[in-house]
């Protein structure tokens, strides 16, 4: 992709009050929607650990022999299914936060007047990052907030083109093996969501006109 100059993209005209409350609106209103996202899943990892519970207290007290001479362990394979269950709920709130991104700064491009597209005429992220900051003389990627929400992209694409196992570059950028399972249950989404907010901010900050 050509690299534009920030001279090649001039920001128009301040918006009008209406476009920066919906900007605004949208940002509460899409950060707000992957709290949401995460407290379901949470209250979900709740109920199934209590489920869990039962179920081996059931096992416990209808026990049938055959399992022991086959060696099956019906409340393991029960914890391997919910495991598996969380690890794809969060895999996918990853991917979430990624389209949650990418959505939001392409929205505001659009409502700016700011180029997105590329030479096929489709919607390109990386196109509208670069002409976006061009037009508001900074660097997307280097404001603050930006690496969580890359961290979550390259953590969506895993799952959605690797298996969920870490790749070539996922592996350079925050260590491990290649073709390593993640354990997507465990990594810090509170702080991704903290820092999506952040990116969010620090470019609605941008677009508000100067007095």
């Amino acid at each position: 992709m050509r690299e534009i100059k920030s001279s090649e993209v001039e920001l128009p005209p301040p918006i009008v009050d209406w476009d920066n409350t919906c900007i605004v609106f949208l940002m509460a209103e899409e950060i707000g929607k992957l709290k949401r996202l995460h407290k379901a899943i949470c209250k979900w990892q709740e109920v199934a650990a209590t489920e869990l519970d039962e179920f081996q207290h059931q096992c416990s007290q209808n026990h049938n022999p055959a399992w022991d001479e086959y060696g099956y362990d019906p409340v393991l394979e029960e914890a391997f299914m919910l495991q598996e269950t969380e690890r794809v709920m969060y895999a996918n709130f990853a991917v979430t936060i990624a389209s949650v991104v990418e959505n939001f700064i392409i929205n505001i491009c659009n409502v700016r007047g700011v180029a997105c597209v590329n030479d096929f005429g489709e919607t390109h992220f990386g196109i509208a990052c670069q002409c976006l900051g061009c037009s508001l003389k900074v660097v997307i990627h280097e404001l603050p907030g930006y690496t969580g929400t890359q961290q979550a992209r390259l953590l969506g694409n895993c799952f959605k083109h690797s298996d969920g196992k870490k790749n070539q570059r996922f592996v350079n950028k925050y260590g491990g093996f290649l073709d390593e399972i993640i354990e997507y249950e465990n990594e810090d989404w509170l702080k991704m969501i903290a820092e999506t907010k952040l990116l969010f901010s620090g470019i609605v900050q941008r677009l508000r006109p100067k007095k």
